[in-house]
């Protein structure tokens, strides 16, 4: 064999082997977002019961809204026949891991409320409430590892305090009222597997019988200390609302307020989606927040109808 033909055989066995390589990576990242048909995400709550509630469809690399309410009577029969038989089991996920199973118990789909969600009971060491949430899907590869959700230390805590006090301060939020400043949650939880762990809460400043100013922060690991990665602001005003009463309730549960639902990656690239949830007088509505060159930024937005609060 020349010495030409022996390169072109290299180059060959060099080609063959990096498709090869590309085709098990192509796999694994499709097999990540759940395969040709797709992963479907819900949100696991206790505001009513233990309930799940769609999110998201992970499919082909893409974020896809389920059906909604507004979709009419024949998707959300056939969403409920496929995904909310009764007996049905879905993994749950928590911290971007295992946390166990549930079964689907009944479907609201024939009722006049919440006709997107199912009644569930649990097999999970995850205790579900108000604002202490969870995942759960149908794939079989997504969260697969250990999940790292956990309550933060007293420093972690302040530090996030610190760092939601500051982000207001920017917003001109009055002194006074940042006296008033707590946390609505607040999660460590590590999202990209390096071993440290991400803050990611909620905050509420009171300014009296006015108005409420929310903070949704996901915070970074800094040294010994966090940087902001994301803040979104936004202030609920008493006058605006229908009735102006509610200001009270504004963050309890989540109401009128963004709140953590859990994180997974779901798209394979080893860094967990934010997935989080808020309540509004007549729906719920869904956020996923990924990671980019530019840093932290919503990627996906869905809502689902429940009867008016």
């Amino acid at each position: 064999m020349s010495k030409q033909q022996h390169s072109l055989t290299a180059r060959a066995r060099l080609a063959a082997a990096l498709t090869l390589l590309l085709a098990c990576f192509s796999g694994a990242h499709a097999q990540q977002a759940g395969g040709a048909k797709g992963a479907m995400i819900f949100a696991v709550s206790g505001e009513m019961g233990t309930t799940i509630d769609p999110v998201v469809l992970v499919s082909g690399g893409k974020f896809v809204s389920p059906p909604m309410d507004e979709s009419g009577d024949d998707p959300l029969a056939k969403f409920a026949g496929e995904y909310y038989r009764e007996g049905r089991k879905f993994r749950i996920i928590s911290g971007g891991g295992e946390a166990g199973s549930l079964t689907v118990k009944r479907s609201h789909v024939a009722d006049e409320c919440f006709r997107t969600g199912a009644d569930v009971e649990l097999e999970s060491p995850v205790k579900i409430g108000r604002v202490r949430l969870a995942l759960a899907t149908d794939s079989d590869t997504l969260g697969r590892g250990q999940g790292t959700r956990r309550a933060p230390t007293e420093a972690e805590r302040a530090a996030a305090l610190k760092l939601a006090e500051e982000s207001m301060r920017r917003r001109r939020v009055p002194a006074a009222v940042l006296k008033t400043l707590g946390a609505i949650n607040l999660t460590a939880t590590d999202l990209d597997g390096d071993g440290r762990a991400e803050l990611i809460g909620s905050f509420v400043a009171k300014q009296g019988k006015q108005s409420r100013h929310l903070l949704f922060l996901i915070a970074l690991p800094q040294a010994d200390t966090f940087k902001t990665g994301l803040a979104r602001y936004e202030t609920v005003v008493a006058k605006d609302l229908p009735d102006p009463s509610v200001i009270d309730e504004v963050g309890n549960g989540g109401f009128l307020s963004e709140i953590l639902v859990d994180q997974v990656d779901l798209d394979g690239d080893r860094v967990g989606e934010v997935v989080t949830t808020g309540a509004s007088f007549e729906g719920q509505w869904y956020y996923i927040y990924k990671r980019g060159r530019g840093g932290w930024s919503r990627a996906y937005e869905s809502s689902n109808y429940r009867c008016a609060y």
